[in-house]
């Protein structure tokens, strides 16, 4: 379990290296958030109250599973110290028609009501531009991720990919990795078997 002063930590940092940490107000903010705790395969957004948040991951990993205006879906698989938006406002230019949130093993999440932080930061931030430009930039980095991971044909080349991007998916069930690569999951299992007795001798 992750501690208060562990998860107000968590934000500061991640704030100030976004360039999104407004010292004055900050502690306000944060008094409004909700913390919550997830079990494997628990559904994240299963209320209403999920509807326009903006979700810091302190532990533990999740996976949206989002269709687009343009009914192509897509997912993405995220870890702890990431952030994602769950709701319909259009995000880099992409709107969504439907989501899923899933966590993919135990997770805490602080998360906080998108509309009520634009709205809290107007002075420092107008319009949200600038949490609006980082929530934008990180959908657009999961989405170009998986888009290239799924025109990558070969499965060996896949795996390459998927492991270059981020190490830490290797801790991931193969049924969830699997489901993010559009393969058989024991098809997945082989050839993980195989990759790693060529390329880690």
């Amino acid at each position: 379990m992750v501690s208060d002063f562990v998860q107000y930590f968590d934000i500061v940092e991640y704030a100030k290296f976004n360039k999104v940490y407004y010292p004055s107000i900050f502690t306000e903010i944060y008094q409004m958030a909700r913390k919550e705790k997830f079990r494997r395969e628990d559904k994240i957004n299963k209320s209403d109250l999920w509807n326009n948040r903006l979700a810091f991951i302190h532990t533990g990993a999740v996976m949206g599973r989002i269709r687009l205006s343009n009914s192509q879906w897509e997912r993405h698989l995220l870890m702890d110290q990431e952030i994602f938006y769950c709701g319909k406002l259009p995000i880099a230019n992409f709107k969504r028609v439907e989501e899923e949130w899933i966590a993919l093993k135990p997770t805490e999440i602080t998360s906080i009501s998108l509309s009520y932080l634009i709205e809290t930061l107007s002075d420092q931030d107008p319009g949200g531009q600038k949490i609006m430009q980082l929530i934008g930039e990180k959908f657009e980095k999961a989405s170009t991720f998986y888009h290239r991971l799924a025109q990558t044909r070969n499965l060996e080349e896949k795996i390459t990919y998927m492991l270059n991007y981020n190490p830490r998916y290797r801790w991931i069930m193969k049924k969830y990795l699997a489901e993010l690569m559009g393969v058989n999951p024991y098809s997945l299992s082989r050839a993980m078997s195989k990759w790693a007795d060529t390329y880690l001798q």
